[in-house]
């Protein structure tokens, strides 16, 4: 039998200011998992058993969560209520200087513009965008995101830096503004309650795009700073955005260089197959789907071998 590995990032609610995936939805697909016969189990014990050849005898479910957001903490009772272990990977960086992660950033300076921006070969990027309602400024910030999510760090730092200047917009709190990390203090208690964090980089930058000195940098501080600050660390890497073009071969070695046991991505190996080999250092994940439609689609398919094969009972 197959697992399931599911990705959460934000969660809705008075600690989010931005968007999240609401916690009734979330109640109601770990409820209907488990009405579907599905077990939870805790991702280090998983990937050790499965890196050993064996494999979960029932449908099973894996549950992580990137980056270390705040909004953490009122979402940990709807897994806990179903029993349901949960690891979570911190962006190192965020928990240390407590500012909002550089997305959020864009989008909280586009908020401040008057309604129209233009970025005139910035930083090598050219962009202008109209718009006369949240929703398209939101999408228009999107596009800009997806432009520069490529590029080295400080190249996306002077477009944000540009955008400051063109709004004149004095810096985000991350503390006044709904974006808030995870304090260290809070990592600590919650592992206290069961909770594991593993490292997720220290300032979330696309790895492909770095130089080996620089992708090195960010994965060898992000796991000293979580075994600095957390009693039993995770060691599982979660690389950003982990589809395809996001990391290399390069960057599965410096993984695994660093002592670190295993890693975990978005590339489309959802599942682990029923049998060795298994990569460790691309092991598969999905992003959490609310509607249960979609959910079930994805989650049976995967952990269940035949299922939705019209040439299998």
């Amino acid at each position: 039998m197959r697992w399931v590995s599911l990705c959460f990032h934000r969660f809705a609610g008075p600690a989010n200011a931005g968007p999240g995936e609401d916690l009734v939805a979330i109640d109601d697909s770990l409820q209907w998992l488990r009405r579907c016969g599905f077990v939870f189990a805790d991702l280090e014990s998983t990937v050790r058993a499965a890196l050993q050849g064996r494999f979960p005898d029932r449908p099973t479910v894996v549950v992580t969560i990137d980056d270390g957001f705040a909004d953490l903490i009122p979402a940990l009772p709807v897994f806990g209520r179903h029993g349901c272990p949960v690891s979570v990977f911190l962006a190192t960086d965020f928990l240390d200087r407590r500012a909002p992660l550089w997305w959020d950033q864009l989008q909280l300076l586009l908020a401040e513009a008057p309604g129209a921006v233009r970025l005139q070969e910035v930083a090598g990027i050219s962009w202008s965008a109209r718009w006369d309602s949240a929703e398209e400024r939101v999408r228009q910030g999107e596009v800009l995101i997806e432009m520069i999510k490529r590029r080295p760090e400080p190249a996306r730092l002077t477009v944000i830096d540009a955008l400051a200047g063109i709004v004149g917009a004095a810096p985000f709190s991350s503390e006044t503004t709904g974006y808030a990390p995870l304090r260290w203090d809070d990592v600590r208690a919650l592992e206290r309650e069961g909770v594991r964090f593993g490292p997720h980089t220290h300032t979330h930058p696309i790895l492909a795009a770095l130089d080996h000195a620089q992708a090195k940098y960010e994965v060898d501080t992000s796991w000293a700073r979580v075994r600095e600050e957390v009693r039993q660390p995770l060691s599982i890497f979660a690389y950003p955005d982990g589809t395809p073009w996001s990391f290399r071969q390069r960057d599965c070695d410096l993984v695994r260089a660093a002592g670190l046991e295993a890693a975990v991505t978005m590339d489309g190996r959802w599942a682990l197959p029923a049998a060795p080999p298994v990569d460790p250092f691309r092991l598969g994940r999905i992003g959490y789907q609310a509607r249960i439609a979609d959910l079930q689609a994805s989650v049976l398919r995967l952990a269940v071998p035949g299922y939705g094969d019209p040439a299998k009972p």
